[in-house]
Parts: structure tokens; C-alpha cells; sequence
């Protein structure tokens, strides 16, 4: 048995987030129906960190076992060929056995954008927050504070399964990027 790594980039826009879900389109859905074509075996996608419905992803882990011997070059090739072009797969490789894109990973890193004018090109990955008046500084405080250990228990739904929810933020400040404020 196989355990492959892919690192995905995706346009989260017009599906209901990563998770399988009733209600519509979702990037898991995608790519295990990609998987199965191609390697015409049912294989469960494992993902690093799950997104919610709109959200994109620039560096999306995600795993899965399979009994093939496809190359992984071939794969590469392969699913960027069927994969909607909202999702592309930037790498492919052979991981160890033990790796498991959620249990493995290290840490997960957040962007939200907020547009401080109308824009065309950015309307899709920004808020526009026209008509307020933004305080940075008092904005970079603000961030200073969730800075550290936390626990996001109230953010997460029962029965989550994990033994705790202690999340450690190491880095958040707002940076100046015309047109935008970045977290």
C-alpha cells in the first residue's frame, strides 16, 4: 500500500468548503472523483485542515492510500488534466506510511483580506469594508491579544474528537498591502 501526498491550490468560491457535504459541490468530492478515475480504485482523501464554504487554499495537504503504482509524476500530470480549474494540484509525491496530512502537519497559516476600496480583480479574495473607518493601530493591538496558547473549544462542534483544543498562535498583525489590509 501506497500513501501519496498532494499539495493542492484551490478557488473555494463555488463550493460548500473540503467536506463532503448534501448541499453542493465540495473539493473533497472533486478530487476523489479525479483519484478514482484515474487510479480506478476507491480511495478516501485526508486533509490537512478543512475549509469552509468560499474558502480558498494556497497550500492544502491532503493524503490518501492506494494499491497503484502510478508514477507520481504521472498522477501530477493526470489530475491537473481533470481537476476543474478552480483546483490544481502544485505537487505529488511517496510519503511515508505514518504521515497523515492532519496528524502530521506542524501548523496551518490564515490570510484574510480586507479591500479599503471597490475592486474588480480582488472582489473574490477580499472583504470590502467600504464606508467604515479602519483604526490600524488599534486593529494591530487587537491582534497582539490572540497571540499565544488558546483554547478554541467554543469555536468547534460537539463530539469534535480530538483530546483537546489548544491552539497555539504564534504569529498575527495586520500589514498595509494597497489596496488592502492583511491579517
Amino acid at each position: 500500500m501506497r500513501n501519496i501526498k498532494l499539495v493542492l491550490e484551490y478557488d473555494g468560491t463555488n463550493y460548500v468548503g473540503w467536506q463532503i457535504q448534501p448541499n453542493g459541490p465540495s473539493i473533497q468530492e472533486a478530487v476523489e472523483k479525479a483519484l478514482r478515475q484515474i487510479l480506478q480504485e476507491e480511495v478516501q482523501a485526508i486533509v490537512a485542515g478543512r475549509t469552509d464554504a468560499g474558502v480558498h487554499a494556497r497550500g492544502q495537504v491532503v493524503n490518501f492510500m492506494t494499491t497503484r503504482t502510478t508514477d507520481t509524476r504521472a498522477l501530477f500530470r493526470s489530475l491537473n488534466g481533470i481537476l476543474p480549474a478552480e483546483i490544481v494540484v502544485l505537487s505529488a509525491e511517496d510519503a511515508d506510511e505514518s504521515f497523515h496530512a492532519r496528524h502530521s502537519a506542524k501548523g496551518r497559516v490564515y490570510r484574510y483580506v480586507l479591500s479599503l476600496r471597490p475592486t474588480a480583480l480582488l472582489r473574490k479574495y477580499s472583504w470590502y469594508v467600504g464606508g467604515f473607518v479602519l483604526n490600524i493601530d488599534l486593529m494591530r493591538q487587537c491582534a497582539a491579544l490572540i497571540m499565544g496558547e488558546h483554547d478554541f473549544a467554543s469555536f468547534c462542534k460537539a463530539g469534535a474528537g480530538v483530546d483537546h483544543f489548544r491552539c497555539t498562535v504564534q504569529k498575527a498583525e495586520w500589514k498595509h498591502e494597497e489596496p488592502t489590509l492583511v491579517l
